[in-house]
């Protein structure tokens, strides 16, 4: 069977993201001997092979990621050591917490995460485990009980994570000390078993890239599989039918891609915090107050800003083109706009402008001052005269080896050297 590339990238995107199946791509290296191997390999929760087939022209609202788990027995009672990644988010977690017979507990943490696969650890118990994933949707993969070793975690973690740049020191107090348990041996071992199988550390980008969360059971409500189904969370694609027949498609009016991410992670994970749910009613009642706010920022502010996650994925692989410079760019130079609405608004001048300039204008405020360079290095390089005619290119006055090409040949070239 021969498939068009087009037929080819929904295929893949259908297996790995609606049922949940593993893909494997072979080459044949000798025709003659028929030597065939793997070329590209994913699966549910590591697809970074096949992101630019699965997010090259799609939204990347439908990401998960993969989570191991390892069971333990301390003093009588049972343990559960949990790991999560997402090497496309660049997300790292873990968490540890005493369980029922029923696994009622990690149930409710395989809903907040919305991970796609669980890797186990051959023995251990974990035949106990697999009624619990299977219902929760998850592919399960048997991995070798010794992926699950803690004991190179904390140097691969300072190699991974952004904050290991400044101090090495503060990221093993803080997991050791993790939410739940004042070990947290399990969690970490289940987090090796992340690393491993996602392989993080076989790609140099990745180094001081990632961030990391620890997990406390006790931030959000608890909800097990069947109160997702049965309340209609989340649109089953596997079932078609319409998308908006659940309380994701309903709500969902997000204008971009980080946002419907955001609301279904809330929609998962409903809070607990009295504090924290007063901030956020606040911050949705101004702009619930605000009618011509909301409808600035909806259908027009909004809708010019790009998926930020798919962009910074083509930088951290260094596959970023002129287009990907001059995206970012302009919508880095939107923001001035988006500030002065939000600051000058009803909801930026009423009783809840403290919280919204916190979650909002301030932090908007400090990206502009981190990327005043890459706007004036863009400036500087990018003919800009050139970007109404869907032309990316360096300006010929930039080097002089272009300029001279510029006076020399033809056009055409010009534009292939420019590129």
């Amino acid at each position: 069977m021969t498939l068009s590339k087009g037929r080819f990238e929904a295929t893949v995107r259908d297996l790995l993201l609606v049922r949940h199946y593993r893909v494997e791509v072979y080459s044949c290296k000798d025709a003659k001997k028929q030597d065939w191997r793997i070329t590209y390999k994913a699966s549910p929760g590591n697809l970074t092979q096949f992101e630019d087939v699965l997010f090259g022209n799609k939204d990347t609202s439908m990401l998960a990621g993969v989570i191991a788990v390892k069971l333990a027995t301390v003093d009588g009672q049972l343990v559960v050591g949990l790991g999560h990644g997402d090497a496309t988010l660049r997300k790292l977690g873990l968490c540890q917490f005493h369980d029922n017979d029923q696994f009622s507990n990690l149930e409710a943490m395989l809903v907040q995460l919305n991970a796609s696969e669980c890797l186990l650890s051959s023995g251990d118990g974990s035949h106990r485990l697999r009624p619990v994933i299977e219902r929760s949707g998850l592919l399960i993969t048997d991995r070798k009980k010794g992926d699950f070793s803690s004991k190179d975690v904390v140097p691969d973690l300072t190699r991974l994570l952004k904050s290991q740049k400044d101090d090495p020191n503060k990221f093993s107090a803080m997991v050791y000390n993790a939410p739940g348990d004042a070990d947290s041996a399990q969690g970490m071992a289940a987090l090796a078993a992340v690393i491993k199988y996602l392989e993080l550390l076989n790609d140099e980008t990745n180094f001081h890239q990632f961030n990391i969360t620890t997990y406390a059971l006790g931030q959000c409500m608890k909800l097990d599989t069947a109160a997702v189904r049965a309340l209609s969370l989340q649109h089953d694609p596997t079932e078609g039918g319409n998308k908006r027949s659940n309380l994701l498609g309903l709500l969902n009016s997000c204008s971009t891609a980080q946002g419907q991410r955001l609301l279904a992670q809330w929609l998962r994970q409903p809070l607990l915090d009295v504090q924290k749910i007063e901030e956020r009613l606040n911050v949705v009642e101004a702009f619930v107050n605000d009618l011509e706010l909301r409808q600035t920022l909806q259908e027009g502010q909004l809708k010019r800003l790009p998926d930020f996650l798919k962009l910074a994925k083509k930088f951290q692989r260094k596959r970023a083109g002129l287009q990907d410079c001059y995206n970012v760019y302009q919508a880095i130079d939107h923001l001035p706009h988006l500030v002065e609405g939000l600051d000058t608004s009803e909801a930026g001048t009423g009783p809840h402008s403290a919280i919204f300039r916190e979650m909002f204008i301030n932090p908007m405020r400090e990206l502009l001052l981190d990327f005043a360079k890459f706007q004036e290095m863009v400036e500087t390089t990018l003919d800009l005269s050139q970007v109404d005619s869907h032309e990316f290119l360096i300006k010929p006055n930039f080097d002089e080896e272009l300029q001279g090409k510029w006076c020399l040949v033809s056009s055409g070239t010009l534009v292939f050297c420019a590129r």
